[in-house]
């Protein structure tokens, strides 16, 4: 399978699925996916999104080398498929490198005003889980929830809710 002509042959649940498939435990698919997905043009980096974090269900390891890439990849300049898609990818993954990079990136989603839902959603996730490690992010943290709860969805209230309840009872201790 040439993964380049197949993410162009359609934007479907059935070829992302075949793809990750065929891509299996094979790291040098996977590099050629990789590839696609942050030197490719705007949509094959949105359809090889769909096949990154789908394929990390599967075989998350594979995902592993790439994550200081991923985090320097990140910008709001991405379509928020690919923002989703490292976002999703970079929370569920250990943080066993410097976070510093990627809170502030984390932050920038967060205060930017035209950033859709979900990478707002798993920005905060990183941001607090991060947090439990560096408690002196909390407030930060905080004033940004803040921010974003009169036009928040129901669904980043809910977890900004708890978010702020784990912070609330971090400054009582």
């Amino acid at each position: 399978m040439e993964i380049c002509g197949q993410l162009a042959k359609e934007h479907s649940k059935k070829n992302t699925l075949g793809i990750s498939e065929y891509i299996g435990k094979h790291a040098e698919r996977y590099a050629i996916l990789w590839n696609l997905f942050v030197h490719g043009d705007s949509q094959t980096q949105q359809r090889a999104s769909w096949v990154v974090y789908t394929h990390f269900d599967f075989h998350p390891e594979l995902f592993y080398p790439y994550r200081e890439e991923a985090i320097q990849f990140l910008s709001l300049e991405r379509h928020q498929a690919v923002q989703r898609a490292l976002l999703k990818l970079l929370f569920l993954s250990p943080i066993d490198v410097d976070p510093g990079i990627l809170v502030a990136k984390c932050f920038d989603f967060l205060y930017a005003p035209k950033v859709t839902v979900a990478p707002k959603m798993w920005s905060l996730k990183i941001i607090d889980r991060i947090a439990e490690e560096n408690e002196d992010l909390y407030s930060e943290l905080e004033l940004a929830i803040q921010l974003n709860m009169n036009n928040a969805t129901a669904g980043f209230k809910s977890a900004a809710n708890k978010v702020l309840t784990k912070i609330n009872k971090a400054k009582k201790v």
